[in-house]
């Protein structure tokens, strides 16, 4: 037996070894992905830092044509040039192509600056060029234009003129440097096999890279480029040609174009895969072996466990008959003997438990008429001996009351009574109490159809005399006593019983509701007639049940109680 658990033991260690593999396994699918993520976050830095750089840069220079449309060399030369002499003219340029050649020497950003007067179409330009009108007749003014490899921004005098170039006074072109553009593409990459370029929409591309063409149309064909200003880098993944391709881009607005930088990542990729290559091969080899230590570690363990939980339900719905079939001598078959001796025992104190209680509800009512009959006879009896010389007329009156509430309460012996009968008993109580005291009038208010339930004997007249004995009888002037019944909701009836008679305090009241939970109740206490009530209903109907003592509105006592037609019943 010893050897049969290291045996199970030890495979059932080999089966959580193979759960193991299978996490390694998913860390190792996973971690292709991290790489790609990480790649990808670095990228995006990358791309912000740029585009926030660039930005910079744009904006200086910006600043720079805007000074230059204000240089007082230039709007002199603007506005007294018809005054001067050829030779006066050719100072006044020379002065201004080296007033542009020295900003040119103060910026590391700048390729080149020209000034150009539409209407005389005359340039000055630092690298002696002549302006290229097609940047007036394709863009538009006053903001940064990519044309034949350069990029340009072109600010006109002056700056708020809506007209058109033509119509300007003039405007300075600012030419950044090739160089500086290409700096930052580099920037941008993150690997060996990544690639970065700044695709303008119309349709020119600055690129570190020449083979980007193939790339474009794809990106073209499948729409990921959007005008987003919000500033974000967007994330895609594309493959051509059966290479895939982390791809990010972001809008610049104010050069209304994107920087992309997009990564192949086959290769990079490739020794990670091929070493998951073996690693699955190695993987699927374990999870054989692992299936089969699943298929014994079934027949061994997971079956018997089935079938003892599902012995265990059964027991649970209260069948004390389920017995399991031992089919080995092991472990399984000594526990499958010692649940079947368990559940037989089980179902043995039951059918005790069940009988006891029976004997305990029997004892309760049979103590309850011993209590309440000697005493009320006593009292009878003695009425009955007064009154014989002085009024035949109440003795005969006592006597056949008398006889209707003996011949009831000696002949009643069924589980259960209606509470037309049970109210009867009470009538004949009082009619006895009330011929003994002449001013003691009661009332019963009780709906029909109530009166035809059923009910536990002897629970409401113990009640009534309580609160004739310990209510009326100890309060002068006290005379009345209601019974009340209603019908209230999910089958629930609700009987009262009060008085006017002496009532108790709130302390009292608290310590009778305490003496009322008691197991057992206590001895030389008046209220041992309600402790049984009390504990009677809680029997039949939960421990929710019971009497509940409030003050009467008469000014008395209010016992009530509520019961429902089913009683709890004991599995």
């Amino acid at each position: 037996m010893k050897r049969s658990i290291l045996r199970n033991v030890v495979l059932f260690l080999a089966f959580f070894l193979l759960l193991t593999l299978i996490m390694f396994s998913y860390i190792r699918e996973i971690s292709s992905e991290i790489i790609k993520n990480s790649l990808s976050k670095t990228a995006e830095n990358q791309i912000k830092y740029t585009t926030d750089r660039l930005r910079t840069t744009t904006r200086e220079l910006e600043i720079l044509g805007m000074n230059l449309t204000t240089s007082n060399q230039i709007l002199n030369y603007q506005s007294n040039k018809k005054q001067m002499d050829y030779l006066n003219q050719l100072l006044s340029r020379e002065s201004i192509r080296k007033s542009l050649n020295n900003q040119i020497a103060t910026s590391n950003f700048v390729a080149s600056l020209c000034v150009y007067w539409p209407g005389a179409n005359e340039t000055i330009s630092t690298d002696n060029s002549v302006f290229d009108k097609h940047l007036l007749t394709k863009h538009s003014k006053n903001r940064w234009i990519y044309y034949n490899q350069e990029l340009h921004y072109i600010i006109t005098y002056p700056y708020f003129n809506k007209s058109e170039y033509m119509e300007s006074g003039f405007l300075v072109d600012v030419t950044i440097n090739h160089s500086f553009l290409k700096e930052l593409l580099e920037g941008v990459i993150v690997a060996e096999n990544s690639t970065s370029l700044f695709y303008f929409n119309n349709n020119q591309i600055l690129s570190n890279n020449s083979n980007n063409k193939k790339v474009i149309e794809k990106i073209k064909q499948k729409g990921i480029l959007q005008k987003d200003e919000s500033n974000k880098v967007h994330f895609n993944k594309i493959d051509i040609d059966n290479r895939n391709y982390i791809f990010q881009d972001m809008y610049i607005n104010f050069l209304d174009a994107y920087l992309i930088s997009y990564t192949r990542t086959n290769s990079f990729l490739e020794p990670m895969m091929n070493l998951n290559r073996l690693f699955s091969l190695a993987l699927i080899i374990v999870l054989i072996f692992g299936m089969s230590l699943i298929v014994i570690f079934y027949l061994k363990y997971v079956r018997q466990i089935y079938t003892l939980v599902d012995s265990f339900n059964k027991v649970a719905k209260g069948n004390y008959t389920v017995q399991i079939k031992q089919s080995k001598n092991d472990e399984f078959g000594f526990l499958f003997k010692r649940f079947n001796q368990m559940v037989f025992q089980i179902g043995q104190l039951t059918k005790r438990l069940k009988l006891e209680n029976v004997l305990r509800r029997d004892a309760e009512y049979m103590q309850l008429q011993s209590q309440i009959n000697p005493h009320f006879l006593y009292n009878s009896l003695f009425y009955i001996i007064s009154m014989a010389n002085k009024s035949s007329e109440a003795v005969i009156q006592m006597a056949n009351h008398l006889a209707k509430y003996y011949r009831y309460a000696t002949t009643r012996n069924n589980a259960e009574i209606t509470v037309s009968s049970e109210l009867e008993l009470a009538e004949h109580y009082l009619a006895i109490m009330s011929i003994r005291k002449k001013k003691l009038s009661f009332s019963i208010d009780m709906p029909d159809e109530m009166r035809e339930v059923n009910i536990s004997p002897l629970l409401i007249q113990p009640i009534v005399e309580n609160a004739v004995v310990h209510g009326i009888e100890v309060k002068q002037n006290a005379s009345f006593i209601r019974i009340k019944g209603e019908i209230r909701e999910k089958g629930w009836y609700y009987i009262s019983i009060e008085d006017d008679g002496a009532g108790m305090s709130s302390e009292e009241q608290k310590k009778l509701r305490i003496r009322l939970n008691e197991s057992h109740p206590a001895n030389g206490v008046k209220s041992v007639g309600l402790w049984n009530i009390h504990q009677r209903l809680k029997n039949l109907f939960g421990e929710e049940a019971g009497l509940i003592i409030t003050t009467s509105e008469l000014g008395g006592l209010k016992v009530s109680f509520s019961f429902r037609r089913e009683r709890l019943t004991i599995e």
